[in-house]
């Protein structure tokens, strides 16, 4: 008899978002033996929640950046309809009536286009998104199937535009590649990367985002265009 991993259901849960998303998360054993999956959790103070990415790449560089910080390294890519977020949900109801995940499209950078080192893990961009613990929700009889925002996603758009045409659908032809593959341009964008602990940033410079491009090979910029700006250029 296989042995129950708490948060874990390969395959099952369904979702509705305009791309797919991923987690990055490890398989964690208690003292008395109980097995779970452990999610990766982003954001601070009252706005954090589960880190779910909308580009596998983005993930893959998580989780390489977090395997080279611990030992031993054991944080991996999974597809977010392998995660129980219906007993997860069920596990927090008793101190929270809201379940908290952020969407990650991308990472920060400072003045000089590096990467923002913090606590050990390169500084994300993503927008919050909440959702209510309903009652008498079921792992087997009542699942959660929960609707991302689609206007999260036209901020991801107007963040990339610069980039991507459309930005869920680059993230669709990029996100059925193969995991090994992605693993690889992963290592190879860490092994690249510009990265600060002590950043430098400028008001523009918040609105712009990074990621690695495996078409260009190379670390790529976009910006949010504010007030007809665009402050990502001025970094190129």
């Amino acid at each position: 008899m296989t042995k129950k991993i708490h948060f874990y259901a390969p395959g099952t849960n369904d979702y509705i978002s305009p791309t797919l998303l991923f987690s990055v998360a490890r398989m964690t054993v208690n003292d008395d033996g109980v097995q779970w999956l452990e999610t990766q959790w982003v954001g601070g103070g009252d706005v954090q929640g589960m880190a779910l990415y909308t580009s596998i790449v983005d993930a893959a560089i998580a989780a390489e950046v977090l395997n080279q910080a611990e030992t031993p390294s054991e944080w991996k890519v999974y597809p977010f309809s392998d995660l129980n977020i219906t007993e997860m949900m069920i596990n927090t109801k008793a101190h929270k009536s809201h379940y908290g995940m952020m969407l990650v499209f991308g990472f920060s950078i400072d003045d000089f286009r590096n990467l923002i080192l913090q606590s050990d893990l390169y500084r994300t961009l993503q927008f919050p998104e909440s959702f209510p613990i309903g009652d008498g929700l079921d792992p087997i009889t009542n699942k959660v199937i929960l609707k991302f925002d689609e206007s999260l996603f036209d901020g991801m758009n107007g963040y990339w535009h610069e980039e991507f045409p459309s930005y869920c659908e680059s993230m669709e032809i990029l996100n059925s590649q193969p995991l090994d593959l992605i693993k690889e341009h992963a290592r190879n964008a860490v092994s690249t990367a510009l990265v600060t602990a002590i950043p430098m940033i400028s008001p523009a410079t918040q609105y712009c985002v990074s990621t690695y491009s495996i078409e260009k090979q190379m670390w790529i910029v976009s910006s949010l265009a504010v007030n007809g700006s665009k402050p990502a250029n001025k970094l190129h």
